[in-house]
């Protein structure tokens, strides 16, 4: 069915498999994203009518386009309610436009969003709103050069949207405060400002995005907040280059570094393939637009860079391959200690492409001095350095060799002690005397003892006692 004609019996199909709660919630989905095609103005807006009257049938007061309080017990509903104002934010005019009866009924859902009746939460309903919103304000096309429009319906229009920008920032003020599940609030809304100043609808507030990039913010808001920076090419300040580079080579989280790394080499992509790089300005000629064309050599420089890897490299090279602040903030990044050995190749893969390799490297190195030396006296010599500069080198210190001859004549003279040839070997000193053997028990095991006594008229030796 999504396939047919726009035609409003195909509408009513549609419609009536969105209401019939039989069918399984993926079918009823899908029918709601297929009416959008069928909300044209030469169908009188036949489409856009139909989701406008299910939402209402399903959430909203009887007769009243007023909201009822969020109930999400039933799951099915819930992708419903979810499913049906992703479908209105894209009801385009032949123009590329969205209605302003389109912005209205988004704008009215998110502002009066009651919660407080429901037991589950509301973060991804309401992002789901913002986001919806956010798709309204963004024309399909590009506005053309000629505005034939009324200055009092582009002021109303510009309004208007002053007033959607302010609703979500509501909700991220609220985030401050009140956290939502995981930051999404916070997430959502950086999304939609990114988008909204990627096509001049607001202007681009770089606080705002660097508000969340410091230590200690949730992870995935922080990273949020770089890849915007990223997507909105802000990579060329360089003071938001410093600092994103500094990021990469210092935080202590290695999924943030990781992540880090990959925003990295997606703005450098930008920049080889020529995105959002910042246009000329037209001149302009009592209120006439003066259109020059570019040189030959401009567009096959940029046609170059867009059809081929080698031409993308080379304009990448020549871009940024002369900054200096990129090359020493990109070299501080690889000589950090706090990253791995992965990391540092292939940060050291983005130098290779970026720079030109050098396989030599001059050495510096300082003359020595001669050095004096001074008596303080008391036995104490002060060493130091004199503005003489030692330009050869010093030869090797040799010893003086003398030939026999010379030593015969200084002994002679009393010079050198005459050496004695010992014609004798020197006399060993005596073995020391051997000990006494030890005495062994007698043969029948008992011991015995021997005295001696003097007598006064002799001397008599009585036998040994028997001991038993």
């Amino acid at each position: 069915m999504a396939a047919q004609k726009e035609h409003a019996l195909v509408s009513t199909i549609l419609v009536r498999t969105l209401m019939d709660r039989r069918y399984f919630h993926g079918i009823r989905t899908t029918a709601a994203a297929a009416l959008p095609k069928h909300a044209k103005d030469e169908l009188n807006w036949v489409g856009l009518h139909h989701l406008e009257k299910a939402f209402q049938e399903f959430f909203c007061f009887s007769n009243s386009p007023m909201t009822r309080s969020n109930d999400f017990s039933d799951r099915t509903t819930y992708y419903i309610q979810c499913a049906i104002p992703q479908a209105i934010a894209k009801v385009r005019d032949n123009v590329g436009k969205a209605p302003l009866r389109v912005k209205r009924f988004l704008f009215d859902k998110l502002k009066f969003n009651d919660n407080s009746n429901n037991e589950f939460s509301d973060s991804h309903y309401v992002a789901t709103l913002m986001v919806a919103l956010t798709e309204s304000l963004i024309p399909k096309n590009e506005p053309s050069g000629y505005n034939f429009g009324f200055d009092d319906e582009e002021e109303d229009e510009a309004r208007f949207h002053r007033a959607c920008v302010d609703e979500i920032e509501r909700y991220r003020r609220m985030d401050e405060w009140i956290s939502s599940y995981q930051n999404v609030y916070s997430i959502t809304a950086l999304d939609c400002k990114r988008r909204l100043a990627q096509v001049k609808v607001v202007e681009t507030a770089i606080t705002d995005f660097l508000q969340y990039t410091r230590s200690g913010t949730f992870e995935t808001l922080r990273l949020t907040a770089f890849s915007n920076l990223v997507e909105l090419g802000l990579l060329k300040n360089e003071a938001i280059l410093q600092w994103f580079l500094f990021v990469l080579g210092s935080d202590p989280s290695p999924y943030v570094r990781e992540r880090m790394q990959r925003l990295f080499w997606k703005g450098l992509a930008m920049v080889a393939i020529g995105e959002r790089t910042p246009k000329d300005v037209v001149p302009q000629q009592n209120g006439l637009i003066i259109e020059q064309e570019s040189s030959t050599e401009s567009r096959q420089a940029d046609l170059a860079r867009k059809q081929s890897v080698n031409g993308a490299l080379a304009a990448l090279k020549q871009d940024v391959g002369s900054n200096e602040e990129l090359k020493k903030a990109l070299w501080e990044a690889v000589t950090s200690p706090e990253i791995s050995l992965f990391e540092m190749r292939d940060l050291l893969d983005i130098c290779g492409l970026l720079y030109d390799p050098l396989t030599s490297m001059v050495v510096a190195l300082k003359y020595p001095r001669y050095w004096k030396v001074k008596h303080l006296g008391n036995g104490r010599m002060k060493f130091s350095w004199t503005n003489k500069i030692r330009t050869k080198p010093i030869p090797k210190l040799q010893w003086p060799t003398t030939s026999a001859s010379a030593v015969k004549r200084e002994e002679r003279s009393g010079g050198i002690a005459p050496t004695r040839t010992l014609l004798k070997p020197p006399k060993k000193p005596p073995a020391a005397a051997p000990p006494p053997p030890a005495r062994s028990p007698p043969a029948d095991g008992k011991p015995k003892l021997t005295i001696k006594l003097k007598m006064s008229g002799g001397s008599a030796r009585s036998p040994p006692p028997q001991h038993s």
